[in-house]
């Protein structure tokens, strides 16, 4: 799956409550630039591209990297640091050398002149930090993969951050249904996600699939068939499709915080049933984004 840059900019404007015009403002644009941009998957400089990156609070060499500009030789050079040599070039970077400073990591230099071209491992990493101690600031990375980042992001086959963390990628391809009444059957259509965005573990046998019916503002990731209480549920109840919090304890199904998936309304009246049939329940709610 390709990083599509549209519809990043598009869930990311959302995400931190960004207006359209104010990125415009930024880039020193008009609005009709950004829809233009945005529409057909334009794009921009170099220039503009770092201003997007600012606005949006993403690291800039890391867009490059999603775009294909950068490869991932480049984006493990300038983002993580797979050598104790890589480590110490960047903590140059960080610090202000005054005649101190520079004293003790010559000092360290010499000491470990063997190990430059050594991984750089946790003990390692915790002996640079030991031993030139107090007197620096020491590289702190920000793993780009989080839990709420966009899902088309493109992996590093194996990142080592300075953290400690390794990234790797859990990506599929999934089913994507346009219509509940077909959901579960054979379907042409697909649409990717890494599973590392999701706090819990998925089980191997999970039928896991995206629902994004054309009347729906939302696209939803669903495992089907498998809820718990106190968990987010879709369902449906008469002709409409809602999501809400399944409560079921004592032979009683309590639903509660339910939106309409289509008009985006809250229920204020919870349901409250001891007949689990009169509601259709499709699944777990994994995962949703606002798409556009």
């Amino acid at each position: 799956m390709s990083f599509d840059l549209s519809e990043f900019i598009r869930m990311e404007l959302a995400k931190q409550n960004i207006k359209a015009v104010d990125l415009a403002n930024a880039l020193d644009k008009t609005p009709s630039y950004i829809s233009k941009m945005l529409k057909n998957n334009i794009i921009p400089d170099y220039k503009d591209l770092k201003i997007i990156a600012q606005k949006l609070n993403i690291n800039y060499p890391f867009l490059l990297f999603q775009i294909g500009i950068l490869d991932e030789a480049d984006i493990k050079h300038i983002i993580a640091c797979n050598t104790l040599k890589g480590y110490l070039g960047e903590l140059l970077k960080v610090n202000s050398m005054d005649e101190k400073r520079t004293d003790i990591f010559i000092k360290f230099l010499e000491s470990n002149k063997d190990s430059m071209e050594n991984n750089l491992t946790d003990e390692l990493l915790n002996k640079v930090r030991e031993t030139l101690g107090e007197e620096f600031t020491f590289p702190d990375y920000i793993n780009p993969y989080t839990k709420d980042s966009y899902y088309g992001f493109k992996k590093l086959r194996n990142l080592r951050l300075a953290s400690g963390e390794y990234v790797r990628s859990q990506f599929k391809k999934l089913p994507l249904y346009t219509s509940i009444d077909n959901l579960g059957e054979v379907t042409e259509k697909e649409m990717g996600f890494d599973f590392t965005l999701l706090k819990e573990e998925i089980a191997r046998d999970s039928e896991v699939v995206w629902l994004k019916p054309d009347d729906m503002e939302y696209c939803y990731l669903i495992n089907i068939g498998q809820y718990e209480d106190k968990e987010k549920i879709l369902f449906k109840k008469g002709g409409d499709l809602y999501i809400g919090k399944y409560n079921y304890k004592e032979k009683t199904m309590v639903l509660t915080d339910i939106l309409n998936t289509v008009t985006r309304e809250e229920e204020s009246t919870p349901i409250i049933s001891t007949d689990t049939s009169s509601v259709k329940i499709f699944g777990k709610v994994l995962f949703e984004f606002k798409v556009g």
